[in-house]
């Protein structure tokens, strides 16, 4: 009898551990990739800004151009003052007063950027109509905000070809 109680014990714990094996990998799979996750619709201003009247096409242009380039070289500035805070980050010393006042500084850029895109929207948003608003919501609401006239062109010349 004392073998057979060490039988069903070892078949015991292999069943045990093949059933926890398939529980976990369940369970990570799910974390890792979501089932119910759906890839979302390329977004195209082009077909939004198409809606729109010629006149405030080229009001939308004129008005957020100027700020998309704005906020591009704020942008730029931002991930310079990174570069400075993951330095600090990495330095021998750490320095936290300098690193605090560091992000500080780059959560006062991004407010700044912020605030000029908010400004270009309202002077936009004062000469549209409200079903006009709420095609530039939907435009505004997609980020990154890209503009066709902005958008940098690209060089297909330096792509292999595809067997």
């Amino acid at each position: 009898m004392n073998r057979h109680i060490k039988i069903v014990l070892a078949l015991s714990v292999v069943l045990n551990m093949l059933l926890a094996g398939v529980l976990l990998g369940d369970i990570s799979g799910r974390l890792v990739t979501p089932k119910t996750a759906v890839a979302a619709e390329p977004f195209d201003i082009g077909a939004q800004l198409a809606k729109l009247p010629q006149d405030k096409r080229d009001l939308f242009e004129s008005l957020m151009g100027p700020a998309k380039k704005k906020m591009d070289d704020e942008r730029s500035k931002i991930d310079a003052a990174k570069k400075v805070a993951l330095e600090l980050l990495k330095a021998d010393s750490f320095d936290a007063s300098a690193y605090l006042t560091q992000v500080d500084h780059i959560n006062d850029m991004h407010m700044q950027m912020k605030r000029h895109i908010a400004k270009a929207v309202v002077e936009l948003a004062k000469q549209l109509t409200q079903q006009e608003r709420v095609i530039v919501a939907v435009i505004i609401s997609h980020p990154p905000f890209t503009m066709p006239s902005l958008a940098p062109k690209q060089d297909n010349s330096s792509q292999v070809p595809e067997r």
